[in-house]
């Protein structure tokens, strides 16, 4: 039992390493909180104390720091995503430079600063100089409605 007790900040530092990197191949947050736990598991071990002691400590440590922390660490990387390229331009005002006409697969329009292919919504012919939002892109084509 003695040797058993001499090895076990080893085997703490082994599980604390080895839930660190299942948390580093993740982002769900769930090993990390047992990697802390094991830590103190470990500084415990130090002590030569009981190992249930330990494993009580580990369970103490991992369950606390879950309870309190994992919930403000979760608001903490919620990620806004931040529309680009294409996606941004849906919503956008626009205005037609050439008439849009889907029967002929004409019109064009220009959306901040870009031309862009253009065909209406509704399937209505939009006529150059009106204002139109951008509801969706198809491949290069911006499909638009009038205002």
């Amino acid at each position: 039992m003695n040797d058993l007790l001499s090895i076990m900040p080893y085997i703490w530092l082994a599980a604390a390493v080895f839930l660190g990197v299942a948390e580093a191949l993740t982002d769900q947050l769930v090993a990390i909180w047992f990697a802390v736990g094991a830590i103190a598991a470990m500084l415990v071990s130090y002590t030569r104390i009981s190992i249930w002691v330990q494993i009580f400590v580990f369970i103490a440590v991992s369950s606390a720091v879950l309870y309190f922390l994992r919930p403000m660490a979760t608001r903490a990387m919620r990620r806004q995503t931040v529309r680009t390229n294409v996606a941004s331009l849906i919503g956008m005002i626009g205005t037609v430079t050439i008439d849009i006409d889907n029967a002929r697969s004409v019109g064009r329009v220009n959306i901040n600063n870009s031309d862009w292919a253009a065909r209406s919504e509704d399937g209505q012919p939009i006529p150059a100089g009106e204002q139109v939002v951008v509801r969706a892109i198809t491949g290069v084509t911006a499909v638009v409605e009038r205002i």
